[in-house]
């Protein structure tokens, strides 16, 4: 008998009656927490069970969430010999911020880095070994564009296809913490889910040196990392963007080229991307002033 045992589920479709014997053995629901003001937005079951028995049917209400982080980028933008993932911020390289800051958040099973093959050694021996940082699932040679290297990272991180999966830009340490869980739920209920913040300025659009239109800013959208995805669905996506020769600008966009949805969750002005000098500096200005937080 294991009394006391916790499921988490992002999908609730069992009901079994006293005494029957199914997926689990002889199993007695005790109760179901339906709180969903909890941290993680989820629904607990609680059982006793005298024979747990974990098949591939019972697999589809578990996942695990593996990030891959791509961080291939030159960093020709922000000029200078090293690249600007290796910057310091602080006392550490940026993407050693954004690595241990997801390695710190309970939800996360597993990260991959994707890196440039000449960089691979480099990042084992000068960056996780050195560190000491944690859930690393593996250094990958990232391919010529990113999303050559997000599509290598979804081939062999062993994710299954009920698992989310996280793509989060290694130069973006600052990213909201708090958002992780609720964009994981609703990456594993919609499919596909994203950060993003309401554009503040005027966007035109502009060919050939003169403005064509004034685009309406109430439906324009900043869009951040990282975004979430049900495995299956982003795989797929990619291999069809593969296959069609077609190249996004985010992964979301190839959700969006294959005719699926994509959910919005709001993300926070501070979670930047450190492409510029510019990036930089206002990185260090909000670390200093307090308003950002490395931990």
């Amino acid at each position: 008998m294991i009394p006391g045992r916790v499921l988490i589920c992002t999908r609730l479709f069992l009901f079994v009656p006293e005494g029957s014997v199914g997926l689990y053995g002889p199993t007695r629901l005790l109760s179901i927490n339906n709180d969903f003001q909890t941290r993680l937005n989820t629904l607990e079951i609680v059982f006793q069970t005298e024979n747990l028995v974990v098949n591939d049917h019972l697999r589809e209400y578990f996942m695990n969430v593996h990030v891959l982080v791509p961080a291939a980028g030159s960093g020709s933008r922000i000029g200078g010999d090293t690249k600007k993932q290796y910057l310091e911020l602080g006392d550490r390289p940026v993407l050693v911020h954004t690595l241990s800051r997801l390695a710190a958040h309970p939800q996360i099973t597993a990260i991959h880095l994707i890196v440039p093959e000449a960089d691979v050694a480099f990042c084992r021996d000068e960056l996780i070994d050195h560190y000491r940082l944690e859930k690393i699932g593996g250094v990958i040679a990232g391919g010529a564009e990113r999303q050559d290297s997000v599509r290598k990272g979804l081939e062999v991180c062993g994710a299954a296809s009920q698992d989310v999966i996280l793509v989060h830009d290694g130069v973006r340490p600052f990213f909201p913490k708090d958002q992780i869980g609720p964009l994981v739920q609703l990456a594993a209920i919609e499919g596909a889910a994203l950060l993003a913040i309401p554009t503040q300025d005027t966007i035109k659009e502009v060919f050939d040196g003169l403005v064509r239109s004034t685009l309406d800013r109430r439906l324009l959208w900043q869009v951040q990392t990282p975004q979430a995805f049900r495995c299956e669905r982003i795989r797929e996506a990619h291999q069809r963007a593969y296959s069609g020769g077609y190249v996004g600008t985010d992964d979301a966009s190839l959700i969006e080229w294959c005719g699926w949805p994509v959910a919005v969750l709001a993300g926070h002005p501070h979670n930047i991307k450190i492409t510029t000098p510019e990036d930089l500096a206002l990185a260090r200005a909000l670390l200093a002033a307090g308003e950002v937080s490395l931990t």
